[in-house]
């Protein structure tokens, strides 16, 4: 239970969350460029590995400041997937201020202080 008044997460919702992510996607597309011909590979896993890196350096992290400036299309998405999968493993929480205040994502008392990333099938065979 959030108790310094801000909205706990089934209050803020993933449409606020979506909400959020479009205005991120917008600026995006407005500075793409060549750069996805040259683009970085993003995971998921690296992306939470580093929210988490994040959230042990700060209690709350406002969640469009994880979309640096010159990101690219990928990257913005990969980091949202990141978000939501650590919202579902219970890692994080997402808190409101009030309405229309910035969207923060705050680390779990019950989370664990290690994400372990599991190797699915599809990565093992195609490894070996």
């Amino acid at each position: 239970m959030v108790t310094d008044g801000s909205l706990p997460f089934d209050k803020v919702g993933l449409f606020d969350l979506l909400a959020v992510f479009q205005k991120v996607l917008a600026r995006a597309d407005a500075n793409e460029d060549l750069r996805d011909i040259f683009e970085d590979r993003f995971t998921v896993s690296d992306k939470i590995q580093f929210i988490l890196g994040e959230m042990t350096q700060h209690s709350r992290i406002v969640f469009e400041t994880l979309f640096t400036a010159g990101a690219s299309r990928t990257e913005i998405v990969v980091t949202f997937l990141a978000v939501l999968e650590l919202i579902r493993l219970k890692q994080i929480g997402v808190v409101q201020e009030g309405p229309f205040a910035s969207i923060e994502l705050v680390k779990l008392a019950s989370a664990q202080s290690d994400y372990v990333v599991e190797e699915t099938e599809t990565e093992s065979e195609s490894e070996g």
